[in-house]
């Protein structure tokens, strides 16, 4: 039997969720009206950043990735920190399918995901063939809406002072997606807190 789909994601204490939020109010009072009501927007408590989508799988496969991730980052892997650039359509204003804040790729953030790579190839998971763009859904844009003018995206460079556009990367959590009767819920099987010094 498998279970629902499931994904490696960096997951987020309540205060940098509050502050998301208030960044997706933001976006809200910069789109027209008729655009915010083909936005379908995600629960603030749902806020994540995907390092790895594993999708839907066995419970054997689950209990692996699970044993596994007491072994992770053995060696240390630090907590730090990753900038917001801009909150933009995504994957791009031609077929915008999420609304996104978008982060700076650093070599951080790529080690981090190569470090999870790493791991999770080892128990037969295959390598993404897409290119790693760190982002955090705020939105899922209506079928109906095919293109997106440029001014749509929001440079949170220009509008959000530095020291506030940093949000913590300290904990990686196994999700696992669930529907319920309000809407989807993502439920966390286990959790690693990367190491803060």
């Amino acid at each position: 039997m498998g279970v629902n789909n499931t994904f490696i994601a960096v997951s987020f204490e309540a205060h940098q969720k509050a502050l998301l939020a208030k960044w997706a109010e933001l976006v809200k009072a910069r789109l027209p009206v008729d655009v915010i009501e083909q936005v379908r927007w995600v629960p603030e408590e749902n806020y994540h950043l995907t390092l790895f989508f594993l999708g839907e799988v066995s419970e054997a496969q689950i209990d692996a990735v699970q044993s596994s991730m007491d072994a992770w980052f053995n060696e240390g892997m630090s907590a730090f920190e990753a900038e917001a650039l801009q909150i933009v359509p995504f994957p791009s204003v031609k077929k915008p399918r999420h609304l996104v804040v978008k982060f700076d790729c650093t070599l951080l953030l790529q080690y981090l995901q190569n470090e999870v790579w790493t791991h999770l190839k080892t128990l037969g998971f295959e390598k993404p063939s897409h290119r790693f763009i760190p982002h955090i859904t705020l939105g899922h844009f209506s079928k109906s809406i095919q293109s997106v003018p440029l001014d749509w995206q929001m440079d949170l460079v220009e509008h959000i002072d530095s020291e506030h556009r940093f949000i913590d990367m300290k904990s990686l959590c196994l999700f696992e997606s669930v529907q319920q009767a309000e809407g989807v819920s993502y439920q966390p099987l286990k959790c690693l807190t990367l190491e803060s010094y």
